[in-house]
């Protein structure tokens, strides 16, 4: 039997028309690390007349977990964009090479995804898919010294081995920490840290009789959430004043990659706009050493009487289309 290695991994995503109904991945990236897994037991059910587990049922059968992995501008990250806000757009840029993709929250999510992961399948002779696979969270993180990081987590309805696919991965320009700048109420800071999370409230409970699987996924009875958090210099008491009065506000966040980095008058870029924030807090101020001091804040994005409006990404790369 053949050992199998991480360096040997690799995930892929392929976009279903039917949820639950299998395709072949079509993008791939090489995570940094990754949980997709399959749930189920044998419940034991207690009963007189004896001392041990004589009786059990099978629980429901379904799937959950996630990859991590640094980004470029091309590839996994409009596909995980896309599915974690709803509904993109693609242009191409007046004749260039570089098109704008330009993702908008709707109020139903993406059909769904299929989800290869090779676990070093030219070793262990098989690849794991996992279908059905709707995006419950979506986090950026961008630290200092870094490329951008991504984290995606699913659920989803089922686990099926399958040939390994044969892999292509997109052209990489990484984005990184030299790239971002974050404009707070119009004001650009100075930032050591930002997270940004996209969370979905998935019906996860759903489940008929004659059946172990989900029979569906979709929304669930919480709403979407978008939160974030960053560090900020303490050189101003303007953002502290932000938390403290409950303005609303406009935050966006900018990766720019360097000029002509597609070709020439065009590069990549990665624009996140949320249009209506409130900071929360309590932001802990509290001096820990003689060095600098620092704001931590955390932030909310609210949707407006339109709703659907709380967030809007544009990214530009050289894809074409959002599979």
């Amino acid at each position: 039997m053949a050992q199998g290695y991480g360096h040997n991994g690799w995930v892929g995503v392929g976009r279903e028309t039917t949820w639950g109904t299998r395709v072949a991945p079509t993008v791939f990236e090489r995570p940094i690390e990754e949980s997709m897994k399959l749930n189920q037991s044998k419940m034991p059910l207690a009963s007189l007349g004896t001392v041990g587990q004589y009786r059990n049922v099978s629980s429901r059968r379904f799937v959950d977990g996630g990859f991590k992995f640094y980004s470029g501008f091309n590839g996994m990250l409009g596909v995980l964009l896309n599915d974690a806000i709803g509904d993109a757009s693609s242009a191409q840029v007046d004749a260039s090479s570089a098109y704008d993709h330009t993702i908008t929250p709707d109020s139903a999510l993406p059909v769904g995804l299929s989800v290869q992961v090779s676990r070093d399948a030219g070793n262990i002779s098989t690849a794991y898919d996992y279908e059905g696979c709707q995006i419950e969270s979506l986090t950026l993180r961008q630290s200092n010294e870094a490329p951008l990081e991504v984290e995606v987590a699913f659920q989803g309805e089922e686990e099926t081995k399958q040939s390994e696919a044969s892999e292509s991965f997109a052209t990489l320009y990484q984005a990184d920490y030299s790239m971002l700048t974050v404009n707070v109420n119009s004001v650009a800071q100075n930032i050591k840290e930002f997270e940004l999370t996209i969370s979905n409230s998935l019906a996860t409970d759903r489940g008929n009789l004659g059946s172990r699987l989900r029979p569906g996924l979709g929304r669930g009875s919480g709403n979407r959430e978008i939160t974030g958090s960053m560090l900020i210099e303490f050189d101003d008491v303007t953002e502290y004043d932000l938390f403290r009065d409950l303005t609303e506000i406009p935050i966006v966040a900018t990766w720019a990659a360097p000029a002509n980095s597609i070709e020439s008058g065009y590069a990549y870029n990665l624009a996140i706009t949320m249009s209506q924030c409130y900071l929360e807090g309590p932001p802990d101020i509290g001096m820990k050493d003689n060095g600098p001091l620092m704001l931590p804040v955390d932030f909310r994005a609210f949707a407006t009487t339109a709703d659907n409006d709380e967030i809007s990404v544009v990214l530009r790369n050289t894809d074409t289309a959002i599979i």
